[in-house]
């Protein structure tokens, strides 16, 4: 034990020890901690001044076996031994480019990342306040009433859609307004206000007059309609697969009209998204409801051909709008089979005493029809389409809306058509006024 002690005392007191240790350390401090100037002290005996700096002055004394030390080493020291002071090299900082951020930028630089983890929800704009979708820009906008106006043409160089086409977005309007809370109204300013009790005087009033602004009125074009849901066995149409994103572009569309008087007019052929209620329908059927002069006429055809409202069934042909314009009067065969072969098969479900009658888009179907059963009833009276920029002659127009009005007063329709999402003629009517109604798709 005693040996021990005396050699850790004999270490201690090592001066030449104790300086390779102190180098050592020195220059592993160097090393590793650049950054910063730290002066410190070496404290001397004065006795020994002379002594160290004859040892700093010959570097040669820490030379062992030919091998030179790592204490002599270059880093532009300034060794101020007079005043006992040793500094550190002065190492020059680089420069970084440091990102400057905007005064509008939000971000706080001290908890940048604290919760990198947590999913934020968050909106994409494209320009100032620009939301797809977003019925809030309406309401910044100070809409408050979004008119539905059904014409002959609108801006441009867009022609007028059929009736049902019509009824239906109406259906469409009024859910919309009520769900976004703004009023709505109906205007229609076309030929076929004629025979419309609320609207005959005022389209009598104003027709042929030039007027700027409704002319400048445009129509919302795209569908809504995704699909259509058949019955594979029948092909009847049950349904019909509708698409949520057209919503939105109707609003930024609105977003986009001009505002008079905190209202903005326009048209589109929407369908309504949700089930049709009764206060709907209550209100579709007072807006179409006909004039004294179509009453009459609707009367005056049910007794020409003793039919009793609610007392016989509809069966309505669309043949398709090239047989409507009268651009061909030729039938594919397995088409007229296929309505045929339908019509028997529902005349012998229903057995007698049902009353027929026959609606279709062109009159040689119907002459073809009434050939093949004889008991079902017709009118051969020119109709019209209501839409597509045909010049709308009032007789046929006329006739057209009594046939309308015919379907509104069935005990139950029966639709054939060519068109894969129905005939909107016939099935918005039967909507309006509960009638009950089977829709076949012919593909041929």
């Amino acid at each position: 034990m005693f040996n021990k002690n005396n050699e850790a005392l004999a270490n201690a007191f090592n001066r030449k020890q104790t300086r390779d240790k102190e180098v050592a350390r020195l220059n592993n401090f160097y090393t590793n901690r650049p950054s910063k100037v730290i002066p410190f002290h070496v404290k001397r005996e004065k006795d020994s001044l002379r002594e160290e700096e004859g040892l700093l002055k010959n570097p040669e004394i820490f030379t062992f076996g030919g091998i030179r030390t790592s204490a002599t080493i270059d880093l532009n020291m300034n060794h101020r031994l007079e005043t006992n002071i040793v500094s550190t090299p002065v190492i020059t900082y680089k420069e970084l480019d440091i990102p400057i951020f905007s005064e509008h930028d939000k971000f706080d630089l001290n908890s940048i990342g604290n919760k990198i983890h947590v999913s934020v929800p968050m909106n994409v704009f494209i320009g100032d306040e620009y939301n797809m979708g977003d019925v809030n820009r309406l309401k910044k906008k100070k809409v408050q009433k979004i008119n539905h106006i059904y014409k002959k043409s609108y801006a441009f160089g867009v022609n007028a859609t059929g009736f049902g086409d019509f009824v239906r977005s109406c259906f469409y309007i009024i859910q919309f307004c009520k769900k976004y809370g703004f009023q709505y109204e109906f205007f229609i300013h076309h030929p076929v206000a004629l025979f419309l009790e609320k609207f005959y005087k005022g389209f009598q009033m104003y027709r042929g007059k030039s007027d700027t602004f409704l002319r400048s009125i445009s129509m919302f074009s795209p569908s809504n309609l995704k699909d259509t849901i058949f019955n594979r066995a029948n092909n009847d149409i049950t349904d019909f697969v509708l698409s949520g994103k057209v919503e939105g572009e109707f609003i930024d569309y609105l977003c986009g009209l001009k505002m008079v008087n905190n209202s903005v007019y326009s048209y589109n052929t929407l369908f309504p998204y949700d089930d049709i209620n009764e206060v709907e329908k209550r209100e579709i059927s007072e807006l179409l409801r006909p004039n004294e002069e179509m009453r009459l006429y609707l009367q005056e055809t049910l007794d020409s051909f003793k039919l009793v409202r609610k007392k016989y069934v509809i069966f309505h042909i669309r043949s398709g709008d090239k047989y409507l314009k009268n651009e061909t009067k030729v039938f594919d065969s397995l088409y007229l089979n296929t309505i045929y072969s339908d019509i028997r098969s529902i005349m012998e479900k229903r057995g007698g005493g049902s009353d027929y009658f026959l609606i279709g888009d062109n009159n040689e179907v119907k002459y073809l029809i009434c050939q093949k059963f004889s008991i079902i009833k017709t009118s051969y009276k020119e109709i019209t389409h209501l839409g597509e920029g045909i010049d709308l002659e009032r007789e046929k127009v006329k006739n057209t809306m009594l046939d309308f009005y015919l379907i509104a007063n069935a005990e139950a329709i029966f639709s054939y058509t060519v068109y894969p999402h129905g005939t909107g003629f016939s099935y918005w009517c039967a909507k309006v006024y509960d009638v009950p109604y089977t829709c076949k798709y012919i593909n041929f």
